[in-house]
């Protein structure tokens, strides 16, 4: 209801709520908080119903009319993590458990899973992949398998459609008339485009499984430019101003530019930490511009070895283990998925290159656009 009375849409957008509450004073949090702090209560190891009136629309359409957008989204996610908290202490105090796997649609939640994280009483952590309802499907082929004993956990999520059962047919040079095209382009060749701050979209085997792009269906470019995010959100993606972007970084390089005191794993970006002071300078435009958080793609040379070998090139270039990462979709359409889908994407956006495979597509609109800058 939050999300509809600020004008965004139920189901899909709170996601904006939670990257718009962190720019919101505490003081006028706690105030437009109030109004919602006895709706609901933690009873043993449930989530109940308090003081909710019959129409909770009207009764917070009235309340929160003298409160400041941003003040309502801070007021829902301390609400959400001050509840969720609640329950794992509660479960933590009955059972005995300290150790906790967090899936459903709330654990896209990546400020929660942080709070949860840091209670004294919880000793290990984990967030499932794409923990909407979409992975109930994962579940039931776990529950389904006739030999239950021989699950194992999934690796990565690259679980959709594979463009390599394509690219054997697919000719770059048939856009020549529309675009540069280069073939047989390595790793160290991409990491010079996005060492000097070109922007970059990817598509390369398996799409993705779920709601995160990482790495196979990806918008990249240089974190330590910050102007960068101007670029993407004007020119490609159309997303709020308020909206950080994520962050792959090489699981070696993590502890070095992320407090995870607790070791967190972090393969599927579902998790908020906080940046080291230090380096924030080296990947600002990965990490939330206000709170200095940042949501972390752990890249595994063992079950991401391309996307970490062009990470480890753009390390040699610049001394940064990570890249800004987005997902690789116009706002409002779905990550792209097939080749057709990735150059039509591509000629929609303001977009500079496209990486498909080993060959990349060079917009000669960019191009001009730079000529012109650099000529004036």
């Amino acid at each position: 209801m939050a999300t509809l009375l600020l004008g965004m849409r139920p189901d899909e957008h709170e996601f904006k709520v939670m990257g718009l509450a962190a720019y919101a004073k505490s003081s006028n949090v706690n105030r437009a908080k109030q109004i919602i702090d006895n709706l609901c209560t933690v009873e043993g190891m449930r989530i109940v119903s308090n003081n909710r009136p019959v129409d909770l629309f009207s009764y917070l359409e009235e309340a929160w009319k003298v409160h400041r957008f941003d003040n309502i989204a801070g007021a829902v996610q301390a609400y959400t993590e001050q509840i969720a908290c609640a329950l794992v202490r509660n479960i933590v105090r009955e059972t005995g458990i300290r150790r906790f796997v967090i899936g459903g649609g709330i654990a896209m939640n990546i400020k929660m899973n942080k709070a949860i994280s840091e209670l004294e009483e919880v000793e290990e952590l984990f967030v499932c992949g794409s923990s909407g309802d979409e992975s109930l499907s994962i579940g039931g082929c776990y529950l389904l398998n006739s030999d239950p004993k021989s699950n194992q956990p999934l690796q990565n999520l690259y679980l959709g459609y594979d463009i390599c059962d394509e690219f054997d047919r697919f000719n770059a040079d048939s856009y020549a008339n529309e675009f540069n095209v280069q073939t047989d382009v390595t790793f160290d060749q991409v990491a010079a485009l996005l060492a000097k701050g070109d922007i970059l979209a990817v598509i390369r085997g398996r799409a993705e499984f779920g709601a995160r792009a990482l790495g196979n269906r990806s918008i990249l470019a240089n974190p330590s430019r910050r102007e960068i995010v101007q670029q993407i959100n004007e020119a490609i993606k159309n997303r709020d101003f308020w909206m950080p972007f994520a962050l792959s970084i090489l699981e070696e390089n993590l502890d070095e530019y992320i407090l995870n005191p607790k070791q967190l794993q972090s393969p599927f970006m579902a998790i908020s930490l906080d940046v080291r002071p230090e380096k924030n300078t080296q990947i600002e435009a990965g990490t939330h511009p206000y709170d200095k958080t940042v949501r972390p793609q752990a890249v595994s040379s063992t079950y991401t070895p391309e996307y970490h070998a062009l990470i480890s090139a753009f390390q040699k270039l610049t001394g940064i283990p990570a890249l800004l990462n987005t997902s690789f979709n116009l706002h409002g359409e779905p990550i792209v998925d097939t080749i057709a889908d990735a150059v039509r994407t591509f000629k929609l956006s303001g977009l500079q290159h496209l990486l498909i495979q080993d060959q990349i597509l060079f917009s000669k609109r960019a191009e001009n656009r730079i000529c012109r800058r650099v000529h004036v």
